[in-house]
């Protein structure tokens, strides 16, 4: 008889141990769930904003400077970034313009410019205008570069550059500046009548 109360406090200790392992798993498994579901929300809604802003930059890359490597954030590619830069320096930017974008976004040019001590609070970037070739069609086009983090001695690790069409802005400020050189001459005429 006591060994089969033994038998029968043993099996119900087994039973009892089984069962609260099973909740604790369920349990786990479900804050595991929730989690999960977290992070692709999260990283649906980071997919989104850079859908969004294929809205106003045409291409975007992630550059590692120190590995001279190059992503791109919106097409399936990779490659090193001074073979994409002079690709699209030489394919596609005006002639004028090359000596500049070659020299401003070389690795140590943008390390350099980047570096800690040289950036304020407001200023973790800079941007380089110039002319360029898109669907045959002659474009004022902007390259961004700023900065996402830096090596051990502050120099810019990792950059995102962007190129964006700034054709209608450089538009309006011709069309300003026009009008305030008209104006200008305007009030000359009127202060010699």
């Amino acid at each position: 008889a006591a060994t089969a109360a033994v038998s029968a406090v043993f099996v119900a200790l087994y039973t009892a141990f089984w069962y609260i392992l099973s909740i604790a798993r369920s349990r786990a498994l479900y804050q595991s769930s929730q989690k999960l579901q977290e992070s692709n929300l999260h990283l649906q809604k980071t997919v989104n904003m850079l859908r969004s802003l294929q809205n106003i930059y045409f291409a975007s890359f992630y550059i590692d400077l120190t590995q001279n490597s190059c992503e791109s954030i919106f097409l399936p590619q990779n490659s090193s970034y001074t073979d994409m830069k002079d690709a699209l320096t030489q394919n596609l930017v005006l002639e004028e313009y090359r000596p500049m974008l070659d020299e401003q976004l070389s690795p140590e040019a943008i390390r350099e410019t980047l570096r800690q001590e040289n950036l304020t609070d407001v200023r973790h970037s800079f941007y380089i205008d110039y002319r360029a070739w898109w669907d045959d069609t002659l474009n004022w086009s902007r390259v961004t570069i700023t900065v996402v983090d830096f090596d051990a001695v502050g120099k810019p690790h990792h950059v995102l550059a962007v190129l964006q069409d700034v054709g209608p802005e450089k538009e309006r400020e011709a069309r300003y500046q026009a009008q305030i050189i008209a104006e200008a001459e305007e009030a000359r005429l009127a202060s010699i009548a």
